[in-house]
């Protein structure tokens, strides 16, 4: 094999290596994003409404009673900037706190199970923020 030839087949492996990096670069991007995208959704808007009526499975009669107060608090909810983060929360429990009455036992389990992930997400976000202030004050 001539160098020349062999010089050939390194550059072509090394464009293929490129290729595949940039490509799994972009598209682990766009997943990301994707992902991102429907963690804010189910936060707030009609994707809250529909992961907590699967989420707690809901029988018919529960449904027709339970929707409506969802979702009057999720369009609050989605009204209320970023910067109301502690606003949110306290509407969030008040509306756990009026769907309560409405459950049974294991919904209501399966309810304060989400109530503790949110505010556990709502602790790891704060002290998170703290952090990005301190190092930017210092």
């Amino acid at each position: 094999m001539k160098l020349n030839d062999k010089i050939k087949t390194f550059l072509s492996i090394l464009a293929l290596l490129l290729i595949g990096f940039i490509l799994g670069f972009q598209t682990n991007r766009y997943l990301m994003k994707r992902h991102l995208q429907r963690m804010v959704e189910t936060r707030v808007g009609p994707r809250l409404t529909d992961h907590l009526i699967r989420s707690l499975q809901l029988d018919e009669a529960q449904l027709s009673q339970v929707k409506p107060i969802v979702e009057r608090y999720t369009s609050q909810l989605t009204s209320i900037t970023r910067t109301s983060m502690q606003r949110r929360g306290q509407l969030i429990d008040s509306m756990h706190q009026e769907i309560k009455p409405l459950l049974k036992t294991e919904q209501i389990e399966t309810l304060d199970k989400f109530s503790e992930r949110i505010k556990r997400s709502r602790k790891k976000r704060g002290k998170k923020g703290r952090k990005k202030k301190r190092v930017q004050q210092e």
